[in-house]
């Protein structure tokens, strides 16, 4: 079992590399990190596969993200639970939006691979995380927006 603070550590590039645009268009890219029975539930209500989200990042507009209060919770050692905090931004400096995240990632033959995520928007930039490191987001519900990987 890799340690720890490498392990977190390599799982936050992971989901990094996939905010970034060259990976999002990247169908070889998105075909390995992304698990054959990938499923994201979105802040839309809808929930995605592998194959829709695939597709729908090939046409996507450029957004800057990134990723803050990324915590790391080993659920078995092969299956990791990974916690953070999304914010986005449009290339010409327009509204900032932040999501709370959850994605489950999973040791297989191929490496690690994100079989599940789960977004909600939050209406402020920087929501509370208490120390057992469980998302308190505000009270509020932020404005419906398609989602998908879209939002991510």
């Amino acid at each position: 079992m890799e340690p720890a603070a490498a392990l977190a550590d390599h799982i936050q590039q992971l989901e990094e590399q996939l905010l970034r645009p060259d990976t999002r268009r990247s169908r070889e890219e998105l075909e390995r990190l992304l698990a054959s029975d990938f499923v994201e539930f979105a802040s839309d209500g809808n929930a995605y596969d592998k194959v829709g989200v695939i597709e729908a990042l090939q046409h996507e507009s450029f957004l800057r993200r990134s990723i803050s209060n990324f915590h790391l919770t080993l659920l078995s050692e092969d299956v990791v639970l990974a916690t953070y905090q999304v914010t986005r931004q449009s290339a010409n400096a327009g509204e900032a939006v932040s999501s709370m995240r959850s994605s489950i990632w999973s040791r297989r033959n191929e490496g690690w691979q994100l079989v599940f995520t789960k977004a909600r928007f939050v209406s402020r930039p920087n929501p509370t995380v208490n120390r057992t490191h469980r998302f308190m987001p505000s009270r509020s519900r932020a404005p419906a927006r398609r989602a998908g990987y879209l939002q991510r």
